[in-house]
């Protein structure tokens, strides 16, 4: 049987359907070569499904149900009959061990789209349809607990990009450094292009760790990069629109605080807006935070390329979920020799 009819078999046997369980029906020959060739293109075929969901999708879908707070001889059939209850198919549950009994679980949540996920009591302040109100809580044997969506893990975020970038390009780009389970560049809502930051997950933690040391102040096609962990309590899709931005290209020694706020402020008054100062001398680029992600988009909209003191100042979003300050300083330690 040649490689290709082999793949056709397990196309026909329902193996590398997205939706279903494998099921192997095909007579596999045993030469070690075949196998492997079988194997990759089965890879092949999986990499383009996956390629095929939507950035939310993509992000929610190792998603998990986080049961905190339980009572000490808690059993999976309690877990069950919690989640059950409120109408959620339940798949995989597991305890946590350690200590005098287990205080958390996690269950796998199974039917459900990246909406259930969105509008989770705590995370927006609308519930899902299918969601009660008491969703986030509830009780097992008189215990009260804590139902939440489980932390956002591993994920890397890539910043200031050019952003004519496309999503191959970043695929090949971060693909140098490990094996990608996934990437997607992140795009407005608004005029559905690239807002110049994406995001990867690797298949090993190693892998990432590489890529964050590497890509961390990469300069690419005229863009230093930034590259950093995306904050693990980042839950939702819709935080990971930024409201930060970092603002590069200011004129030669450019210091007026005020005026460079005034210009900042046509839109809304951001509570953090700093130039860069290194030993009391001005840097070419500055941080402006603002309080809702789309006042940081209508500014970067309106003035990324504006001239400004007789400089075009450039403007980009930065790694969204992380306070500005704390942006601000990691910049001003990286800073040798002059400005980024």
């Amino acid at each position: 049987m040649t490689t290709n009819s082999l793949f056709a078999s397990c196309l026909t046997s329902g193996a590398v359907d997205k939706d279903a369980t494998p099921l192997w029906s095909a007579t596999v020959q045993t030469r070690s070569a075949d196998l492997d060739n079988v194997w990759r293109v089965v890879d092949e075929h999986e990499s383009v499904l996956h390629t095929s969901k939507s950035p939310v999708a993509l992000f929610h879908q190792h998603r998990q149900l986080v049961v905190k707070h339980l009572p000490r001889d808690v059993t999976e059939h309690d877990i069950r009959e919690l989640l059950q209850g409120r109408g959620l198919k339940v798949g995989v549950v597991s305890l946590s061990v350690g200590g005098p009994g287990p205080n958390w679980a996690r269950a796998q949540v199974q039917d459900v789209g990246p909406d259930f996920w969105e509008e989770w009591p705590g995370q927006q302040h609308q519930t899902h349809p299918s969601q009660p109100k008491s969703a986030g809580s509830g009780t097992i044997r008189g215990h009260r607990v804590t139902i939440v969506p489980s932390q956002t893990e591993n994920l890397l975020c890539v910043a200031r990009l050019p952003r004519d970038l496309q999503n191959d390009e970043f695929k090949r780009l971060v693909s140098h450094y490990g094996d990608v389970r996934y990437c997607f560049l992140l795009c407005s809502d608004k005029t559905g292009e690239s807002k110049g930051y994406g995001f990867v997950e690797y298949t090993s933690r190693e892998a990432g760790q590489r890529a964050r040391s590497q890509l961390d102040g990469l300069l690419y096609e005229g863009h230093l990069m930034a590259c950093d962990w995306l904050d693990a309590s980042t839950v939702t899709f819709a935080a990971l629109h930024s409201k930060l931005l970092y603002v590069d290209c200011l004129p030669p020694g450019f210091r007026d605080m005020g005026q460079f706020r005034k210009l900042f402020s046509a839109v809304a008054n951001p509570p953090y807006c700093q130039i860069a100062l290194k030993g009391g001398a001005p840097q070419d680029w500055g941080l402006v935070e603002f309080s809702q992600s789309k006042e940081a988009e209508e500014t970067f909209l309106a003035l990324d390329g504006r001239l400004f003191n007789g400089a075009h100042i450039r403007v980009a979003f930065f790694i969204p979920g992380v306070r500005a300050i704390n942006i601000y300083m990691k910049l001003i330690n990286d800073t040798v020799n002059g400005p980024l």
